[in-house]
């Protein structure tokens, strides 16, 4: 099954882009059991705020 996901984020003034992308993979990964998470795709909406399109495949067998 092939899931997209929106998430939107704002940064703090010590964490970098990178870093919060990180933690959302790792911390999505950890919750559906699966490596296959991906971004798709950032889009500034703001100063410091993102909108994250994740894209995630979990195989049902």
């Amino acid at each position: 099954m092939n899931d997209q996901q929106f998430v939107d984020i704002k940064l703090q003034e010590n964490h970098s882009l990178a870093e919060v992308l990180q933690q959302i993979i790792e911390n999505k990964r950890k919750e559906i059991g699966s490596h296959q998470v991906v971004v798709q795709e950032v889009i500034p909406t703001g100063e410091n705020k993102y909108t994250v399109i994740l894209n995630s495949m979990v195989a049902s067998y």
